[in-house]
């Protein structure tokens, strides 16, 4: 049975009873007042209201929502009401006498770390005589799975003397609210998609890991990983498999590091993993190579086994850099050196690449330039019909005449463009002079024709078709003179199917350059716009000598025609090339045997040499 005091304790702690409370310490104070018999005669009758107002107030305790304990000044648990052994999962054999709500000693604090005696509100109340309100405390009950949380208070109770008499503690089950919050918090840390930390859990640990390292004298890595030509899947698949693609990457990333180590989406189809403790280049390669190995694996999407590659770039702590944004972006520079160097590798960073990048956003600001001030120009190699020699059309390639370094071919500054930016300049350049040259191109066999190529990110711009029109409608020349080359790559995405469909209502051709180097799917040769396709220039080379270039040379050539496709060989450089692409019914070729790209005003006498070798070569 509860003490008078102890009630009333309870009800000013809890704020309950209070009318009942106040009118309880009046008849105390008027008893001590007044006369022996009048203070025995009001006693029969104040003992029975007292004890009418203990039940009342022991119901509505006992009737709380809210857990209530009552502890003695040492902390043990002295009374409990319903709603307190039900929230601690206990009897109430085992939670009096404990000194203590967590039974099993175990709290977690807000944070998830161990809360420790110290942190215990009813002992801490104790400890600094005062009040201990909302300590968030997550309880292991018995025989449950997943711990309680709950929102605790401790009130201390002074006597007449000052002396700690006893601790009110109330608690209610935030069980529901602290799922919320974490879901909320998880929402706002990781990536939606994949469910990886995103990019600012990744920042967070990595600024938490760099710390340690400093203080601790540890290195550690960081790798950022590029998925190559994932833009293919999602323009030729469609975004929902692409995304299919991208949680099967993540899982098997995250499945081939360590536990303590972190693989975050950094965005699109970029990754990075925090290796802490990693210190040898030997072992960052070793883990690249099973990251590589993850992706490598074939995913079905939709139906469709497809194989993906990435390009891994590496960097160490604190070699390569002591702060995050250093760190991420040398990383991000060793990953495109990878791309450059041919996908689906690793690439550690070197101080030669980051003077690799002050070069290319030096040539970038260059080759702005050079479109404005006329350092670019155009030189044309002519494409020959093989069945009798006769001159069809020109390539047009774009050089630049740098004044510091003289003629640069285009794969010293092509890449840099595209890399850049500075390729839509220099593509609309390339357009428009070309069809402004028509004119004043020697006439081939069918008219005067030019072929110029189109780079992936003029396409990704979405005017092309725009940049075309207005091209010939400022040369005045029909499209059918004009013919537009790209990569085998670029054909499968969506966005340049619908691109191809509407250049050709302008009438100008299309063709499939370097075919065979890529997808080489037949069957979007049919199911596309598609003019023409050359055969790429390493089949070419070695089609007099290998018989396995000679026959997929011989494949191309033949579907093509089946198809009802023009044919043309590049990089013809030999007779005995020249003779067994005429035998195997090529349509046309081009290539240094004939010539090479040279300028427009110097065409005239390489055509005449180039029907002069025809000649010799094959007379009439």
């Amino acid at each position: 049975m509860l003490s008078l005091d102890a009630i009333l304790g309870l009800g000013a702690a809890l704020g309950v009873g209070l009318i009942a409370y106040a009118w309880i310490r009046r008849v105390q104070a008027e008893a001590r007042t007044r006369g022996l018999i009048l203070a025995l005669e009001e006693s029969r009758r104040t003992g029975e209201e007292l004890r009418l107002g203990e039940a009342r107030l022991r119901r509505m305790v006992e009737g709380l929502s809210v857990g209530v304990t009552l502890h003695g000044a040492d902390g043990g648990v002295v009374y409990a009401n319903a709603a307190a052994l039900a929230l601690l999962g206990a009897t109430p054999e085992r939670l009096l006498g404990h000194r203590s709500i967590d039974l099993e000693g175990d709290a977690l604090g807000e944070e998830g770390a161990p809360l420790g005696p110290g942190g215990d509100p009813v002992l801490a109340a104790i400890a600094r005589r005062g009040p201990v309100r909302d300590v968030v405390m997550g309880l292991r009950r018995a025989g449950a799975e997943e711990r309680t949380w709950i929102l605790v208070s401790a009130e201390p109770r002074l006597d007449a003397d000052g002396a700690l008499s006893e601790v009110v503690c109330t608690f209610s089950d935030i069980t529901e609210q602290r799922r919320a919050h974490e879901r909320i918090r998880h929402l706002a840390y990781h990536d939606a998609l994949t469910e990886l930390p995103n990019r600012e859990l990744f920042f967070d640990r990595l600024g938490v890991a760099l710390v340690q390292g400093q203080r601790r004298r540890q290195s550690l890595a960081l790798l950022f990983i590029d998925l190559d030509d994932f833009k293919v899947i999602n323009d030729s698949l469609g975004h929902t498999v692409g995304d299919a693609g991208l949680r099967t990457v993540a899982r098997r990333l995250k499945a081939a590091v360590r536990a303590a180590d972190t693989v975050a989406r950094f965005g699109g189809d970029e990754f990075t993993v925090l290796l802490p403790g990693i210190e040898q280049p030997e072992d960052v390669a070793r883990i690249a190579g099973k990251l590589h190995e993850a992706v490598r694996r074939p995913i079905v999407l939709d139906g469709r086994e497809v194989a993906l590659t990435s390009s891994i770039g590496a960097v160490l702590f604190p070699k390569d850099g002591q702060d995050i944004e250093t760190l991420i972006r040398n990383a991000d520079t060793a990953m495109y050196r990878a791309k450059e160097l041919g996908r689906s590798q690793t690439e550690f960073y070197t101080s030669a690449l980051s003077a690799r990048v002050r070069d290319r956003l030096e040539v970038d600001g260059r080759l702005r330039q050079a479109v404005a001030s006329g350092e670019l120009e155009l030189n044309y190699q002519p494409v020959v019909s093989l069945p009798d020699g006769r001159i069809e059309g020109y390539e047009a390639l774009v050089r630049w005449r740098d004044p510091q370094r003289g003629l640069v071919p285009p794969g010293d500054f092509i890449p840099a463009a595209e890399a850049t930016g500075a390729i839509h300049e220099i593509g609309a350049w390339v357009l428009r002079t070309a069809c402004r040259d028509l004119r004043a191109l020697p006439p081939g066999s069918g008219g005067p024709r030019v072929a110029i190529n189109l780079s992936p990110h003029q396409l990704d711009t979405g005017d092309i078709v725009e940049q075309v029109r207005r091209a010939l409608d400022d040369a005045g020349v029909a499209g059918p003179a004009l013919e537009l080359e790209i990569t085998e790559t670029v054909a499968l995405q969506d966005a340049t199917h619908k691109a191809l469909r509407r250049l050709k209502e302008l009438g100008v051709r299309i063709a499939i350059d370097d075919f065979g180097t890529g997808y080489s799917s037949l069957s979007y040769l049919r199911r596309f716009p598609i003019d023409t396709v050359k055969v790429d220039r390493s089949f070419v080379w070695d089609a007099a000598t290998n018989p396995d270039a000679s026959a997929i040379t011989r494949a191309i050539i033949a579907v093509g025609h089946q198809l009802g496709l023009r044919v043309i060989a590049e990089g013809i450089e030999t007779r005995e090339q020249l003779r067994l692409l005429r035998v195997m019914g090529c349509d046309a070729g081009q290539g240094y045997l004939f010539c090479a790209p040279v300028p427009l005003d110097e065409l005239p006498d390489h055509l005449a040499r180039i029907a002069e070798q025809w000649a010799r070569e094959f007379p009439a």
